[in-house]
């Protein structure tokens, strides 16, 4: 019930990233699933959160979805997502 906005970045909260070898990620996918933003490797919760912030595209259309995940491996261990409002 809190919409995101043009231009506004969106942040995220990581509270136990797995620990281990696999390659670990944060990445941004828009409505039709591709994605938009990918962090590269993350070693620490606190890389993931300040590498993973998202600006909003201006482009971004009123009812877009954007969902970010944390991928460990190939597998999605975490996911959020927001919705865009436009005035």
């Amino acid at each position: 019930s809190n919409p995101a906005h043009r231009g506004q970045t969106a942040t995220i909260d990581i509270i136990g990233m797995p620990k281990t070898s696999l390659l670990t990620r944060v990445q941004w996918k828009d409505s039709s699933g591709s994605i938009v933003e990918d962090s590269g490797p993350v070693f620490t919760e606190e890389e993931a959160e300040h590498i993973a912030e998202f600006v909003i595209p201006s482009s971004a259309k009123s009812g877009e979805v954007y969902t970010v995940q944390l991928v460990v491996g190939n597998h999605i261990v975490a996911s959020d997502s927001l919705i865009v409002h436009v005035n």
